[in-house]
């Protein structure tokens, strides 16, 4: 009993207490890709604060955000990727009827996982794959938002699925798709996030992440007492 209940205390000096880390990472690029030219379809679109117009605009937008996952070690337990509407504004804002007809004033974004190779997304080399890889595939979630909304935030935060595809991606680089899935095709200006190319217009990740500690200098003079004390009971079993 004595002798496990050393290795016990050693072992406990090995592991010690998982910490976790809130990082919060800021896009490496976003935008949007247009339907029509299977191209950048908005300002900026391929920088960290490019325009991420979302829904018909003329042409369907659809956006993308990609993060740099290659400083992070550990597992990642918990993620929220959030919108904040400061600055953009959608096609029901004040003003903005067009052709006699009443802006529809509710759009539902959603989320996807990107299966697009990032560097071809980001470098306006994806083509029709990328613009339909953005609006499919598996969804990080959903989120109806009025269309002259300009302030607030939406959070889209990942379950067991997507916290897999952010652990897959640790060490690399990981992106996002939005598209508008409310359209109904009736009218030619549906959109969220217009004027979104500024600084204000924050798309951000918010990772909780898990590493195991480096042990402190004296954790490893508490290890050497604890062997040696396992040692003298090895001894003291011999001898009895």
């Amino acid at each position: 009993m004595l002798f496990r209940s050393a290795l016990m205390s050693v072992a406990g000096i090995l592991t010690g207490a998982a910490q976790a880390d809130a990082i919060l990472l800021d896009p490496t690029n976003r935008g949007s890709y247009r339907g029509d030219i299977n191209a950048f379809g908005t300002g900026g679109a391929g920088t960290a604060i490019g325009n991420f117009q979302t829904g018909i605009n003329g042409p369907e937008l659809r956006s993308f955000f990609s993060f740099d996952l290659s400083g992070i070690s550990g597992t990642v337990t918990a993620a929220t990727f959030s919108i904040n509407l400061i600055g953009t504004f959608g096609s029901g804002a004040p003003g903005s009827t067009t052709f006699g007809l009443a802006p529809i004033t509710t759009e539902t974004i959603s989320i996807f996982d990107v299966t697009t190779d990032i560097d071809a997304l980001v470098t306006n080399a994806g083509g029709a794959a990328a613009f339909a890889d953005l609006g499919d595939g598996f969804s990080y979630g959903s989120a109806s938002v009025s269309t002259d909304t300009a302030s607030g935030t939406l959070d889209f935060v990942f379950d067991a699925t997507g916290l897999a595809n952010v652990n897959a991606a640790v060490g690399g680089n990981f992106a996002l798709g939005g598209a508008l899935t409310s359209i109904d095709g009736g009218q030619g200006f549906e959109f969220l996030f217009g004027d979104s190319q500024d600084v204000q217009s924050t798309t951000r990740l918010n990772l909780q992440v898990e590493t195991d500690p480096v042990p402190e200098p004296s954790a490893y003079g508490l290890l050497a007492l604890g062997l040696i004390g396992i040692g003298a009971l090895r001894r003291r079993r011999q001898v009895i």
